[in-house]
């Protein structure tokens, strides 16, 4: 019988956790699962009945719609799930913020060629910022210039949790 740390790991890639540190790039999310996302970033965790009841009236679509969507999020690395009795928990494996940072490093790498004052313009000129968070953006401006940077850009990944698998919950995933 192995030991419990090779099970471990034997799991984690049964599941397709990423067992490294490395940042492993996500698929794209289209915009309803963005939508459903937002839901579960909210609640922290969720069934899909009450995913559905919460996106009912906004979205009005049925329960089948919210599993499938959860199933293809699963699949894509975003949601992880547990089984309680015959209930499905749904959960975030990675954070709203993780999320928006790779989005937007994607944007700026991949269609403008790195280039990060298109972006910054584009915000400027199209979102109109407000007066504070035109300060923000001068004193982060500021701070790499003179070769700081703030807190946050420093560590990007410290609030990221590791997901932790409970290896009791080793079943095969609901078709």
């Amino acid at each position: 019988m192995p030991s419990r740390p090779f099970y471990t790991l034997d799991i984690c890639r049964r599941l397709g956790v990423n067992t490294m540190n490395a940042e492993k790039p996500l698929p794209d999310m289209a915009k309803s699962e963005w939508v459903l996302m937002e839901a579960l970033w909210a609640r922290g965790q969720a069934t899909a009945t009450e995913l559905q009841r919460d996106l009912e009236s906004q979205q009005g679509w049925a329960y089948s719609t919210v599993k499938t969507m959860l199933d293809r999020l699963t699949e894509k690395g975003y949601v992880t799930w547990r089984r309680r009795g015959n209930i499905y928990e749904y959960s975030p494996r990675v954070r709203r913020k993780t999320v928006v940072q790779r989005v937007l490093d994607d944007v700026v790498d991949r269609v403008l060629e790195g280039a990060a004052a298109p972006f910054i313009q584009r915000l400027v000129e199209r979102r109109r910022l407000t007066r504070d968070e035109a300060q923000e953006l001068r004193k982060i401006l500021d701070a790499y210039a003179r070769g700081e940077l703030p807190a946050e850009s420093r560590d990007s990944n410290a609030d990221d949790d590791p997901v932790e698998i409970d290896p009791r919950d080793t079943h095969e995933y609901p078709t």
